[in-house]
């Protein structure tokens, strides 16, 4: 069998795990063939995202890449080649999800129709097309039956498996782990797909876990509320301080820890008929019959920090805007209040996909 496997914007753990699948393949008697971007001409998310110089951009990519590792083939994306046609209308679908994490922006609307995403996806654009297309000739060419790639979701990693599903061949796209220990598989979908995590969900959900399971599991949490899960993406107010509950409202303390919708942008099993989670917020509380005196808002940390060019202005505006309207409590992006000791205050966590549903479910709240 011939496995083909795409490692383009490579951090060095992702070009290992990559390695690594790679070497496992080869056990079983497969051939391994990579294909990487050859660079140094059209703008790219990682381009867009840093603003540097472009050669050294590429250069990162290239010396960080599959190159350094054992494959039994190497292949670069280039021009040319255009067998099968894609409509521009498509790939501007398909480019929501990068110009929307780039800029950052909450609402489902200024995704689809905001002049400067609409300006990013035509300066990501030309580099799709050709990686689409120099894809289908790498399978071609090398007779793959299987690719494996990193990421799924952002511009030449969405063309890759966007030509995956043109010409039916099945896929796995890898990414990181959540808790950082080991890799991050998903069969015929990119790292924001949840169909197959909700087979496992509704597979396992009922099942106990045995006692080597339950003390990896208290290990992993342990390590969440100590602050010392250094093998995660991020780690946010690592010094926090302590915080007592600023609300006085009558009832149910109720905390809310929203993420940025932006990084779920266009992606069909993540769409809402909300514009932004606010909406969502006010249908809610407004079904649960909780006051705004009982709630406090704890903005997420990262939107203090700068990603790439992009800061996380539109979303503390969006929630700060709401919050001041409703007369919620809210603790701002930057302040270093503790939001483990809010947690164990609280009686009901809400959240919109962050991770700090699992430290509000080992503490025994009340998760929406």
């Amino acid at each position: 069998m011939n496995i083909g496997f795409s490692n383009i914007y490579p951090a060095r753990p992702h070009s290992s795990h990559a390695a690594y699948l790679a070497q496992l393949v080869k056990k079983f008697g497969s051939t391994t063939h990579a294909l990487m971007c050859g660079g140094f001409e059209d703008s790219c998310y990682k381009k867009e995202f840093s603003q540097s110089n472009s050669y050294f951009e590429c250069m990162k990519c290239v010396s960080g890449g599959l190159y350094s590792y054992s494959f039994d083939t190497y292949s670069f994306t280039s021009k040319g080649g255009e067998s099968i046609p894609l409509e521009i209308n498509e790939v501007d679908r398909l480019l929501i999800s990068s110009a929307a994490t780039l800029s950052r922006v909450e609402s489902q609307k200024s995704w689809y129709h905001s002049k400067q995403l609409l300006e990013i996806r035509k300066r990501l654009s030309l580099n799709f097309i050709k990686t689409f297309h120099s894809t289908l000739n790498w399978i071609e060419k090398n007779n793959i039956d299987f690719v494996m790639v990193f990421n799924g979701r952002i511009d030449m990693t969405q063309a890759i498996i966007q030509a995956c599903k043109t010409i039916e061949i099945p896929f796995i796209s890898h990414e990181r782990s959540w808790l950082g220990h080991g890799i991050y598989l998903v069969p015929n979908g990119n790292c924001l797909s949840i169909k197959e995590n909700n087979k496992i969900v509704n597979q396992y959900e009922t099942q106990i876990l045995t006692d080597d399971q339950a003390r990896l599991s208290a290990k992993q949490l342990s390590l969440r509320f100590l602050k010392k899960n250094d093998l995660e993406w991020r780690l946010y107010n690592k010094n926090a301080s302590k915080i007592s509950w600023p609300a006085q409202g009558v009832g149910d303390k109720v905390l809310i820890l929203p993420s940025s919708k932006s990084e779920f942008a266009g992606h069909a099993e993540w769409r809402t008929e909300w514009d932004t989670n606010i909406e969502a917020l006010d249908h809610f509380l407004g079904l649960a019959k909780i006051d705004p005196s009982q709630i406090v808002l704890r903005f997420h940390p990262n939107w203090a920090e700068r990603v790439g060019k992009s800061s996380g202005i539109d979303a503390i505006r969006t929630y700060g805007d709401w919050a001041n309207r409703k007369g919620i409590i809210f603790i701002p992006a930057d302040d270093k209040s503790d939001t483990y000791q809010l947690i164990d205050q609280a009686d009901i966590v809400i959240l919109n996909g962050g991770s700090s549903a699992v430290e509000a479910g080992a503490c025994g709240k009340k998760v929406v």
